[in-house]
C-alpha cells in the first residue's frame, strides 16, 4: 500500500529515535535550584533526566517517548520536528476531518501522524487539532503493557480531558476515540536480531551522544542560565488558536493543563526586579517600579511567583479575551 508523504513525514519524525532537544536557560529548575517544578522528572517513564541544577538528558536511558516535552511548558525539553508534523498535517485539514494519530508500535499504515508515543501529545497539540477543523481525532496504541514507555502514556487520560473542556469553552467541538493496533516486530529484524526501528533510532542515539559529550556541551554560566529564550513553538500556535475563538464564546477560565495563565501582581511588589531576572521569556518588566506582563510571553511556568520575596505575584486562570487583539 502507498503511503502518503504526511505519514512518510510523521513516521520519519518519530523513528528518529534521538533525545529531546534541550535548552537549560529554558528550564525551571535550572534558573532557580529551589523550583519546586518535576514536570519533566515526573513525565519521563525511564529516569532521563538529571535532577536539580543543570538540565541534562541521559541519551543511554532516553527511548524518545516525548512525554517530558508535553510536560515542559517552556520548551527546555523539545521535538521540534514533532510539532512540526503535526502542523503540516493540520494545515491541510478538511472541515470535520478526522486525524489519526498512532504511535509507532502500532505499526498501521493508516495514521497521520506517527509518534513514537501517544504520551507526547499535549492538551495544546488536541486543542490545535480541534481549533484547525478536525471534527475527530482517533489515538491508536500499540502493546503498551509490554513498551518501555508505557507509563509515559499514564497521564493521557487526564490530558484528554483537560484538552476537550478547553476545546468546548472555544467553541470547538472534537469526538477523542482510542484504540489499539497491531503491534510487534512485524516488520522483521536485522542480522543481529534487532529491529530496523530499533537499529537507526540506536544509530541516532549514538550520534546525538557525541553531541552531548562534546568539549564545552555542558559549559555553565550564571549569564547563560539567566538568558531570555523564546517560548515553544506549541505556545506560539495554543496562542493562535486561543486568539481565533469566536468572540461569542463566554469569556470563562481555561483549563489549567494549558500553558497559559494571567500573571497578577499586587500592591505589595516591592520593585525588586527578581521576577523580570528569573522569568525564562522575558514576560516581565518594570514599568515605574511595579513588574508588568505581557501575557503573550507567558507560559505558566509560575517562577516569577516562587521567586518573589513578598509574595506579590501570583498567577491566574487565563481567560480567551487576554489573548485576543480589541475589536476596532
Amino acid at each position: 500500500m502507498r503511503l502518503s508523504l504526511t505519514v512518510v513525514e510523521g513516521a520519519l519524525a518519530a523513528l528518529d529515535g534521538h533525545p529531546p532537544e534541550v535548552t537549560p536557560a529554558a528550564c525551571v529548575a535550572t534558573r532557580y535550584a529551589a523550583s519546586a517544578c518535576r514536570r519533566c522528572l515526573d513525565a519521563c517513564p525511564v529516569g532521563a533526566i538529571t535532577p536539580g541544577g543543570w538540565l541534562e538528558v541521559d541519551s543511554e536511558r532516553c527511548v524518545s517517548c516525548g512525554a517530558c516535552a508535553a510536560a515542559c511548558r517552556t520548551g527546555a525539553l523539545a521535538f521540534p520536528e514533532r510539532g512540526a508534523a503535526l502542523r503540516h498535517r493540520t494545515s491541510s485539514l478538511l472541515p470535520g476531518e478526522t486525524v489519526v494519530v498512532a504511535c509507532a508500535e502500532a505499526e498501521t499504515d493508516y495514521a497521520d501522524l506517527v509518534l513514537a508515543c501517544l504520551g507526547a501529545l499535549s492538551a495544546a497539540d488536541i486543542v490545535h487539532i480541534a481549533c484547525a477543523g478536525a471534527g475527530a481525532a482517533q489515538l491508536i496504541s500499540g502493546a503498551c503493557e509490554s513498551c518501555p514507555r508505557r507509563e509515559a502514556v499514564a497521564a493521557l487520560p487526564e490530558v484528554l480531558e483537560e484538552a476537550l473542556a478547553a476545546v468546548s469553552l472555544l467553541g470547538r467541538d472534537l469526538r477523542v476515540g482510542r484504540s489499539a493496533g497491531p503491534s510487534g516486530g512485524s516488520r522483521g529484524p536485522t542480522s543481529s536480531g534487532m529491529s530496523r526501528r530499533g537499529f537507526f533510532a540506536r544509530l541516532s542515539r549514538e550520534g546525538a551522544r557525541a553531541v552531548v559529550s562534546a568539549p564545552g556541551a555542558g559549559r555553565r554560566s550564571i549569564d547563560r542560565i539567566h538568558a531570555k529564550v523564546a517560548p515553544p513553538q506549541r505556545h506560539e500556535t495554543l496562542l493562535d488558536d486561543v486568539s481565533g475563538s469566536h468572540r461569542a464564546v463566554p469569556d470563562l477560565p481555561l483549563p489549567s493543563a494549558l500553558p497559559l495563565a494571567e500573571v497578577v501582581v499586587d500592591a505589595s511588589c516591592d520593585g525588586c526586579g527578581l521576577c523580570v531576572l528569573y522569568c525564562p521569556h522575558g514576560a516581565l518588566t518594570l514599568s515605574s517600579g511595579v513588574a508588568r506582563a505581557e501575557p503573550r510571553s507567558c507560559t505558566a511556568c509560575g517562577l516569577c511567583a516562587e521567586v518573589c520575596p513578598p509574595s506579590a505575584v501570583r498567577l491566574a486562570p487565563a481567560r480567551p479575551s487576554l489573548y485576543r487583539t480589541p475589536a476596532a
